[in-house]
């Protein structure tokens, strides 16, 4: 882990970099997996819902780690330098939570990714 700290801008200099890694990692977890319709979505999904509801962090925080722009706070977030160890805090619990041995019980449930995109979906009546 420590050849990856301070590294990523060096790494994907270009936005469409992380985006052909984050594309050839999915890859190599559905083939590991066998999920074919495992997506990035689905995976920022999962880590969202676990984060909340699992290790009980807060939405601010869970936002703040999977990187999104609330246009509420814009003139606050102006005056804010960027905490990363509230990144690092979110990630580290959910990491925790899933390394969990077997034997322990978990409150995780197995979600589908299919069962989850459809749940998402909004209905037009």
């Amino acid at each position: 882990m420590d050849r990856y700290l301070g590294k990523l801008n060096e790494r994907y200099g270009a936005y469409d970099y992380l985006d052909y890694a984050l594309y050839k990692g999915m890859k190599g977890l559905r083939a590991i997996t066998g999920m074919n319709e495992l997506t990035l979505y689905w995976a920022r999904h999962t880590f969202g819902t676990l984060a909340r509801n699992e290790c009980r962090m807060s939405v601010d925080d869970i936002a703040e780690a999977l990187n999104h722009v609330d246009n509420g706070h814009f003139n606050t977030d102006i005056y804010l330098a960027k905490d990363w160890g509230i990144v690092d805090d979110v990630q580290s619990q959910v990491i925790q939570l899933i390394k969990k041995p077997l034997d322990e019980p978990k409150n995780v449930y197995s979600i589908n990714p299919a069962e989850s995109r459809k749940a998402m979906r909004v209905v037009n009546a």
